[in-house]
């Protein structure tokens, strides 16, 4: 395992999302609503503000118990959340309580892009998008991985899906009839 709590393990690839990504982006309101708290309390201590000290102790009390939560929740999504890829399909697991997954075959992938946002800029992750035939919307997101993995993955996912083209190419019946009539027919060389 890497240090980015990636692993390749033979031919397959495990990707696993950003702690900080995750965090920030799902509970930005949480973190800009704590420190106002915490700043009401202060000017309330020192009779600045006019508002009840125990409403804003409970009001204190309450973001940080969210904010605990939300970075247990983010570390459990963290954990529990992988995106695999090897010859055949890319594949997402995930879920704490309702395990799912959801299989893409390499076949079916019709193109691919990486997303990013103001805060992924800021936060240097990215999202990779995944899209298959015969469906409108993006079939998969890769969520919450650096920007590094978002390439890395994309790259590993043509590379595979070239090398599947290339197996079936070779073994199309077509093919196969050409490379017989190209090896059965040779010319004689020509002498001088």
């Amino acid at each position: 395992m890497d240090e980015g709590g990636n692993r390749k393990i033979a031919e397959k690839v495990r990707v696993k999302p950003e702690f900080r990504p995750i965090f920030i982006k799902r509970y930005l309101f949480i973190l800009v609503l704590f420190p106002v708290s915490l700043l009401l309390l202060l000017l309330s201590f020192f009779n600045l503000v006019q508002i009840e000290m125990f409403l804003l102790l409970l009001l204190n009390l309450f973001f940080f118990v969210v904010l605990l939560g939300a970075a247990l929740h983010s570390s459990l999504e963290r954990v529990f959340t992988s995106y695999e890829i090897n010859e055949n399909v890319v594949l997402k697991r995930h879920g704490i309580v309702n395990k799912r997954s959801l299989s893409i075959p390499l076949e079916m992938i019709t193109d691919l892009a990486i997303k990013r946002d103001i805060l992924d800029q800021g936060l240097e992750s990215a999202t990779l998008l995944v899209n298959t035939a015969g469906t409108v919307d993006y079939t998969m997101h890769v969520r919450h991985i650096s920007v590094e993995n978002a390439v890395w993955m994309n790259n590993e996912i043509v590379k595979y899906k070239k090398a599947l083209h290339a197996a079936q190419e070779a073994a199309s019946p077509h093919n196969r009839y050409n490379n017989f009539l190209e090896s059965a027919f040779i010319p004689p060389p020509v002498s001088k």
